[in-house]
């Protein structure tokens, strides 16, 4: 965010380009390392913490399930949180914070209520869909900034024109 309210003002889009480029490029790794970090831990955690018994192997596998839904949420969520610090620092705020609304609240909430619910997928049915409200929040949000970056001296879309 700080880097790209610094590139900004200078104009040139060979800066911002850097400054985006970089910033996505350690966002998608960082979502990648937690990625496969949790899936890899995901079992061995999950053994550790419950006994050997059924309802502990039962248990265990709804940790692993869960533990690989937070994997993939991380690695959807980081890009998209890159994106929102990029537009961000270029000062564009309400749409980001309409996205992230929509995402959440539009989108992943009510899939995960119904596949809780009327698919009996329980928690994993909540994780689920929250996950595919952070993929919707992260395509709009790198949408945004790529549209943002097409035109890299307009004014945002969400700040007020005289």
């Amino acid at each position: 965010m700080v880097r790209m309210a610094r590139a900004e003002p200078t104009g040139d889009p060979v800066i911002c380009r850097r400054v985006i480029a970089s910033a996505l490029s350690l966002a998608a790794t960082s979502g990648t390392l937690l990625f496969v970090c949790l899936c890899a831990a995901a079992a061995p955690l999950a053994q550790a913490f419950f006994e050997p018994t059924a309802a502990g192997a039962v248990a265990a596998g709804l940790a692993v399930t869960l533990l690989v839904l937070l994997g993939v949420m991380e690695l959807v969520a980081n890009p998209g949180l890159g994106a929102a610090g990029l537009l961000r620092g270029r000062k564009d705020t309400r749409v980001p914070m309409l996205y992230t609304l929509a995402g959440y609240w539009c989108v992943g909430a009510p899939l995960g209520l119904w596949l809780s619910e009327v698919l009996h997928l329980g928690i994993a049915g909540v994780w689920t869909g929250l996950t595919v409200g952070t993929l919707v929040t992260t395509c709009l949000m790198l949408a945004r900034l790529a549209g943002a970056n097409q035109h890299p001296q307009s004014q945002p879309a969400s700040q007020g024109q005289e």
